[in-house]
């Protein structure tokens, strides 16, 4: 246990910024990306068919069924179109992780439209990546004032108060998520980081396995839920975890497997090791 306490949450789980790219939605972040530069350029019928296709090529990418949101209150006129490209000019920016510049595009929109609660939870979005996590709680918080059924805007702001290490909010913002959204596999997912920041590793194990239930290829949510069986003393379901998220392709911080060997023995872990050689 000393190597998880020095290697720290961050390395533990990847930021969700960027868990597309990490459990098979690299496509649909790169199709996600081509629609983003469409509607940057107010070509939004070519936009909206991208966004379409990057949620059939990853259901659970929020970024894509907000583009669509936005796309859909445009054509019906809620929002202005100078508001609508500003947000996908931020958006552009963020993909590159150009944080300032992107939060700067943010403000343009909602100067044009202040109860624009899309571009508050981008804004807040890129707070996030920026480690400006009060901030963002407060954009996220003034997106969920004007939509009191946002589940992305409530996952979000999870997500800050699980990064600030306030986890019973989180847990309270998440449980609002999946409430709204009952197939929120990544609500699940850091639900479970937040349990498992409380010491409930029971309550982590059971969100990380509804996270992977409906979606079976979050690798990310294996390797947790191989920490919380680590916890608990569960080593053997520990390693098939670990096994299971990199065959997804996942990394696994050397410090932790070093600790699930000695914990665990090197004899079982050679063992598991082989069965999965000859399962194939």
């Amino acid at each position: 246990m000393r190597a998880l306490r020095r290697i720290g949450a961050s390395v533990l789980i990847i930021l969700f910024l960027t868990t597309g790219l990490i459990y098979g939605q690299s496509v649909a972040v790169q199709i996600l990306t081509k629609g983003v530069d469409y509607a940057a350029q107010g070509k939004f019928e070519e936009a909206k068919e991208e966004f379409e296709k990057a949620l059939k090529a990853g259901p659970f990418l929020a970024a894509a069924r907000d583009s669509l949101n936005a796309i859909e209150d445009l054509t019906e006129g809620k929002i202005e179109r100078k508001s609508v490209i500003h947000l996908f000019k931020g958006a552009a920016y963020v993909l590159k992780e150009q944080w300032d510049e992107g939060i700067a595009q943010y403000n343009k929109a909602l100067k044009i439209n202040p109860r624009f609660a899309i571009a508050y939870r981008a804004r807040g979005f890129a707070h996030c990546g920026k480690g400006q996590y009060d901030r963002a709680i407060s954009d996220f918080t003034k997106a969920i004032e004007i939509n009191p059924k946002y589940s992305d805007a409530y996952f979000y702001r999870g997500f800050a108060y699980c990064e600030k290490g306030q986890h019973d909010r989180a847990i309270s913002d998440l449980t609002k998520a999946i409430e709204i959204n009952p197939k929120y596999s990544d609500a699940y997912f850091y639900r479970g980081f937040a349990c498992g920041g409380n010491g409930q590793y029971d309550r982590a194990i059971s969100d990380y396995s509804k996270a992977i239930q409906l979606n079976s290829r979050h690798a990310v949510a294996y390797t947790n839920r191989a920490v919380a069986y680590y916890y608990k003393g569960k080593y053997t379901k520990a390693w098939e975890d670990i096994y299971k998220a990199q065959s997804l392709g996942i990394q696994i911080h050397p410090e932790f497997l070093k600790d699930l060997r000695e914990a665990s023995g090197w004899q079982q872990c050679d063992r598991l090791a082989d069965l999965y050689v000859r399962l194939g």
